[in-house]
Parts: C-alpha cells; sequence; structure tokens
C-alpha cells in the first residue's frame, strides 16, 4: 500500500509558498508518505472533483495497486 499527501496549490497563492517547505519537512519524518502537488491552475477539473474550494488544500490517501 502506498500513502500520500496531495497538496493542491497555486504558484500565485502567498500562503500556498509559506507552508510549502513547512509541509516538506513534516513529511521528511515519514519515508513511507509520497507528497503529490497539484496546480489548481493547470488541473481545475480534478480540484473540483476532489472539493477544493480555497488553496492550499490538502487531503491524505492510502491506495494498493495489484501488478
Amino acid at each position: 500500500m502506498k500513502k500520500v499527501v496531495v497538496e493542491f496549490y497555486s504558484p500565485r497563492c502567498k500562503s500556498c509558498r509559506d507552508v510549502e517547505n513547512i509541509l516538506e519537512e513534516v513529511l521528511k519524518g515519514f519515508r513511507d508518505v509520497e507528497l503529490i502537488k497539484v496546480n489548481v491552475l493547470e488541473n481545475r477539473e480534478l480540484a473540483r472533483s476532489f472539493g477544493v474550494v480555497a488553496i492550499p488544500f490538502w487531503i491524505s490517501a492510502t491506495y494498493c495497486i495489484n501488478l
């Protein structure tokens, strides 16, 4: 199983830039968690599908892929 944190952000968002380094530093302590960053300006439909109404916005998930 893979654990991920998905961060929805915009490069124009000051709050997003302010917490970016903090989030990356915190996640270093969790070797089994991957950070996936989604630019909402480039992925509007994906952001809508996850109910993003304000940024920064995070979700965590665990998924399993059978190969």
